[in-house]
C-alpha cells in the first residue's frame, strides 16, 4: 500500500521530535559525566532528561527502516549496500582523517 502525504508528515513530526530529544540527551550528558556533580540537583535533573529521551535513537532506526524498506522496490542486497557505501564511505573517511589529525 503506497504511503500518503499524511504518513510522511507524521514521520517528519517523529523525526524532528526525535532530533530535539537527541539534543536534550547530549546536553544532559555533561552534568551526568562530571564526578563532582554526582547526586546534586543538576545531576538529578540531567538524569531525568537522560532517561526521558532514551527513546529517540530507536525512533530514528525505525524511521530509517520505514523509509528504506519499500516493498514495491525490488533491489538486491549487494546493490542496496553499494549505493549507500558510495555516499557514506567518502564522508566517513574524510571525518576520520580530520579527527585523527585534529586530536592530541
Amino acid at each position: 500500500m503506497p504511503a500518503s502525504t499524511a504518513d510522511y508528515d507524521q514521520l517528519d513530526t517523529a523525526r524532528w521530535l526525535a532530533a530535539l530529544a537527541v539534543v536534550l540527551l547530549h546536553c544532559a550528558a555533561v552534568p551526568l559525566t562530571r564526578a563532582l556533580d554526582h547526586g546534586s540537583v543538576d545531576w538529578q535533573w540531567a538524569n531525568v532528561y537522560d532517561a526521558a529521551t532514551r527513546w529517540c535513537v530507536p525512533v530514528f532506526v525505525m524511521i530509517s527502516g520505514v523509509l528504506l524498506l519499500n516493498p514495491d522496490k525490488q533491489e538486491s542486497v549487494k546493490r542496496f549496500y553499494l549505493r549507500r557505501a558510495r555516499r557514506i564511505l567518502p564522508a566517513t573517511l574524510f571525518w576520520t582523517v580530520f579527527y585523527l589529525l585534529w586530536g592530541p
